[in-house]
């Protein structure tokens, strides 16, 4: 279920009041009704974790509780919206939290009181869930009307019954409830005139001195550093660039498959990168595990997929990064220099803004041939790719292609290869 470029009614809910969690399920856009095959692709009865963005850490719970049941989750910006829902790394069924894609709270809106109107009958207009709501008597239907004590209310008007703006729709909870969304072209004066108040957190982070770009870099850059000549001198054939895809890579996904040229090898990348991270914050097997909050998983193999981890990958797809090893006689005991995992990626997500048009028509380009070929990419995998590009473009200065073709192989590969695809084949399609 892609969301891109949309602005979908939302139902929002405070689902663990003790630990302060949201989640919105997508309800209704301008085109029609959310489908129940589009829910089923989130999971969890359909909702999406609601994360707080960063610029309101402090006003998160106070804004969401004001906004009420009905929400507007607004993407419409398409480049702006990638990496706005995207795989939860906290997810665990049964043990952690059930709920498969998160949103960033800034996504999740205040519903405008002139984009969308309930319809209820005349003794229910007290539960109507939008400010202003339409009335039902008999076989006639007439609004907008307004709570009372209302300084002003739009014209009324009369709809016909069988309108094809009005929606019948399904709630969380089973009953139905009746929407009229009014025309298109109404929708971006309804939306734009709703303006979000600012808070005083977001009015203080706004007023903050910019970080300077070089920052992040320059962290990110001697990290890099520190994964190449680490995994140099255990003897492994990669140039600084590489070394520093691979660090991405592990700082945004929480697996990443190492395959090398045999299993020795595969175990001794997995382990060195591991002494890089530290101990806690990295774990390294022959096979997927449960996913275990913010520690990542490295699996390594000789083969691209170990077969009792199939089934694991194709429920939660990870990248799997190929590293040859290099001639010669490395070092028994590398020299490591342990990166700050904790502050390494705070440092570099002010890398990530928007997507470049090219890389993303490129994007769109090699989905839609996917599809066109009955195996299209899972939704967490297009999420992962968009997200790791946009990082890159920033992190990675005039290595755009370089990038591409490395998520390619990291992401969209493997998963075609898994499929049944050889890897000429899947080459052919993803370079068309």
């Amino acid at each position: 279920m892609d969301l891109t470029g949309q602005v979908i009614l939302g139902f929002l809910e405070e689902d663990d009041s003790r630990r302060v969690l949201f989640r919105v399920r997508p309800l209704l856009s301008p085109l029609g009704l959310i489908s129940p095959e589009d829910l089923e692709e989130l999971e969890q009865d359909g909702y999406l974790r609601v994360a707080p963005d960063r610029q309101e850490q402090h006003s998160f719970k106070d804004r969401m509780r004001a906004l009420g049941s009905l929400c507007l989750i607004d993407l419409r910006d398409a480049q702006s919206s990638l990496g706005k829902v995207r795989p939860n790394k906290n997810y665990q069924p049964g043990r952690g939290d059930s709920n498969r894609y998160i949103i960033y709270s800034d996504a999740v809106r205040e519903l405008p009181g002139e984009l969308v109107y309930e319809v209820v009958a005349e003794d229910k207009r007290a539960s109507a869930l939008t400010k202003q709501y339409y009335l039902r008597t008999g076989g006639r239907i007439s609004g907008p009307h307004c709570p009372e004590n209302s300084l002003s209310c739009p014209n009324s008007q009369t709809l016909m019954p069988d309108c094809d703006r009005l929606f019948l729709v399904e709630m969380p909870d089973g009953s139905s409830r009746m929407f009229y969304w009014p025309e298109s072209e109404r929708e971006e004066e309804a939306i734009t005139t709703e303006e979000q108040p600012q808070t005083t957190a977001q009015a203080e982070m706004e007023a903050a001195p910019a970080i300077p770009a070089d920052s992040h870099l320059s962290q990110f850059d001697q990290a890099a550093g520190s994964v190449h000549k680490a995994l140099a001198e255990a003897g492994f054939d990669l140039d600084e660039q590489q070394a520093g895809f691979l660090l991405l890579l592990c700082l945004l996904n929480s697996r990443v498959q190492l395959w090398g040229d045999n299993v020795a090898d595969a175990h001794l990348a997995g382990k060195t990168l591991c002494a890089l991270f530290g101990e806690g914050l990295c774990s390294v097997d022959s096979q997927a595990g449960e996913e275990d909050g913010d520690q990542l998983q490295l699996i390594y193999a000789q083969t691209l997929f170990v077969k009792r981890s199939l089934k694991r990958y194709h429920t939660a797809p990870w990248p799997v990064a190929r590293l040859l090893s290099g001639p010669g006689f490395p070092a028994l005991h590398p020299n490591l220099s342990k990166l700050d995992q904790a502050s390494l990626l705070p440092s570099i997500r002010g890398a990530c803004t928007v997507l470049d048009e090219q890389t993303r028509q490129r994007l769109t380009h090699m989905l839609q041939n996917t599809i066109k070929e009955g195996c299209a990419l899972p939704l967490m995998m297009r999420a992962q790719m968009a997200e790791f590009l946009c990082f890159a473009q920033t992190l990675f200065e005039n290595k755009t292609e370089e990038a591409f073709h490395y998520a390619q192989s990291v992401y969209a590969l493997p998963y075609l290869q898994a499929k049944g695809y050889s890897a000429d084949e899947a080459w052919e399609l993803l370079k068309r």
